[in-house]
């Protein structure tokens, strides 16, 4: 193998300067140790909120993406109905909650909450989608409003025929009549079911079953995560600067040998 090739050049720094690998990676252990020493054991709970697609892709209608937002960024709102049902600070929750969905369109948005102590993640989980549901409809308020004013006034208009009496005259007999407020009824409750459901499905645009899920993290796991990690790094940059030394080493030497 050419003395200049790459690899030469890296076994040979390797094999040289094998001490300064050694010092990086032991700082490099030293310092994740020290960093992840007093790590404890956490617990994240994972709640799963269903998007109803169709619903959402209206106009009017909150979008997933910014209900992710409100949840991880600066939400004001969201964050004071979390602080209300856990107790926590709302200032104390940004960086225990995170927020994301899956499927294509949208389907599902899950909600996480880390806590130290395992009742603590499953109850802060819970919080945050059930103010996933709450923010969904408040910002959803618009379209929620138009569809129960539907529903509302069909509502009122079954009412309305129901006390009418349609009255038999010259052009129809009773029977007749009868027929005619049966098919007006038929019409207006089939209207009002249509509209109920309507306003339901904007109502339940984002839904929540109740269920959370807790996975714990244990202290040791985290250590030895953040050491593995270190040593890789520590060795690869322990690696890089013997190379950049040997580098250095060589020219230095081709130079004065001119």
């Amino acid at each position: 193998m050419p003395e200049g090739h790459p690899v030469a050049v890296l076994t040979d720094a390797v094999r040289r300067q094998w001490w300064l690998v050694a010092v990086v990676t032991v700082a490099a252990l030293a310092a994740a140790y020290l960093a992840t020493r007093d790590a404890r054991t956490t617990h994240t709970g994972t709640a799963q909120v269903a998007i109803a697609a169709a619903i959402t892709a209206r106009p009017g209608v909150v979008k997933p993406d910014d209900l992710v937002s409100e949840i991880t960024g600066d939400g004001e709102e969201y964050r004071s109905i979390v602080a209300s049902e856990t107790g926590i600070p709302a200032e104390d929750l940004s960086s225990d909650m995170n927020a994301y969905t899956t499927g294509d369109p949208q389907a599902w948005l899950f909600v996480t909450y880390r806590a130290d102590d395992e009742a603590e993640a499953e109850r802060g989980a819970a919080a945050m989608a059930r103010g996933v549901v709450t923010r969904g409809r408040e910002l959803s308020t618009g379209e929620i409003d138009k569809a129960r004013a539907l529903m509302e006034l069909t509502q009122r208009m079954v009412e309305e025929v129901e006390r009418t009496e349609f009255l038999a005259n010259q052009m129809r007999t009773q029977s007749e009549a009868d027929l005619a407020k049966s098919q007006a009824l038929y019409s207006l409750r089939l209207s009002l079911l249509n509209y109920t459901s309507a306003y339901q499905s904007v109502l339940d645009a984002y839904s929540w079953d109740g269920d959370v899920s807790v996975t714990s993290r244990p202290a040791s796991k985290t250590l030895r995560d953040a050491l593995a990690g270190a040593g890789f790094l520590g060795v690869m940059l322990g690696v890089a600067l013997a190379a950049v030394r040997e580098l250095m080493g060589r020219r230095g030497a081709a130079a004065a040998a001119r």
